[in-house]
């Protein structure tokens, strides 16, 4: 079985970089931005919309973990 435990502080910077780059290229592959432009776009989405990361209000972020060992589940 599977459970979502509350993400560390160290969880998530690495999620948000992966989770910003994937998001980057979406918009670059639908021709929405160019890869000149997608980083600084990205930074400004998520100080506009995550201004105080992790601890920001109303957002809730979680990982995925097995029961048995709390291992943390990359994907399905």
């Amino acid at each position: 079985m599977l459970h979502l435990s509350p993400m560390k502080e160290n969880e998530y910077g690495p999620f948000m970089e992966l989770s910003m780059q994937e998001q980057a290229e979406g918009q670059i592959r639908e021709g929405r931005w160019t890869a000149e432009e997608a980083e600084a776009n990205m930074l400004k989405l998520r100080a506009q919309f995550l201004p105080q990361g992790l601890a920001t209000p109303g957002h809730f972020f979680y990982t995925l973990e097995a029961d048995e060992t709390n291992e943390k589940v990359d994907s399905l």
